[in-house]
């Protein structure tokens, strides 16, 4: 017998215990296809759930099935990512991706293309702090570079471990300041909250990045995805 499953927005690779989910013949698969979301127009019913924060705490039934297992990560949880894999950050407003213009030092966001300017891995700097390195130059951050008391650019600089390439990964709901949930948010370690965000809520394609104070905002607001 067949199981189904669907993905959450926050959704970042398969999830150990999926025997063979997404290959041909497994008992698990997803019906709405690779990444189906389960939040997605007439996937799964919220009818009759319990809100939290005026979100619905899970799904009630999924294609007819009302017996639904939701699973949802504890509110003390810390990302920790595989430091050789690649990822696409995705802001949430304007749904461009962190871009490096490798003919200069900009952070920029740009449309997707998946190409190795625009992936990244996280490389640990201690408790919750990361560089975000460049897949295509691993000698190359994200670094926040202060332009005045509220705002700092975010650029390209040589890797060199120091605060300011350091980012503390966390997750938001988007509703509340204090909070987790499925998008997520980085602050930098050299200077007390300064959110790597597109400013000005742009979706231009070259838009340089800035760190600033958190709202939260969607425009400070990440989603990430493996690359193989």
């Amino acid at each position: 017998m067949p199981a189904y499953f669907c993905e959450g927005s926050n959704h970042l690779g398969l999830v150990p215990g999926r025997i063979g989910a997404d290959q041909p013949g497994s008992p698990y698969w997803n019906p709405w296809g690779m990444s189906g979301l389960c939040e997605d127009a007439h996937h799964c019913s919220t009818s009759g759930v319990p809100t939290r924060d005026g979100q619905p705490d899970g799904f009630s039934s999924c294609m007819g099935y009302r017996y639904v297992v939701t699973v949802w990560r504890n509110g003390a949880f810390k990302p920790v990512f595989d430091a050789a894999a690649q990822y696409a950050i995705k802001n949430v407003h304007s749904g461009k991706v962190i871009d490096w213009d490798q003919d200069s030092d900009a952070a920029q966001q740009w449309t997707n293309f998946s190409t190795g300017n625009q992936l990244w891995k996280f490389s640990q700097m201690g408790a919750g702090g990361y560089q975000i390195v460049s897949a295509a130059n691993a000698g190359k951050c994200l670094t926040a570079v202060p332009m005045n008391a509220d705002v700092s650019r975010v650029q390209m600089g040589s890797c060199d471990g120091s605060a300011l390439q350091t980012w503390i990964v966390g997750t938001s709901n988007g509703r509340q300041p204090e909070s987790f949930g499925q998008y997520f948010k980085f602050e930098n370690a050299a200077q007390t909250d300064r959110y790597l965000e597109v400013p000005e809520q742009s979706v231009d394609d070259g838009t340089t990045l800035t760190a600033d104070g958190f709202g939260p905002d969607d425009n400070e607001l990440w989603r990430l995805s493996l690359v193989p």
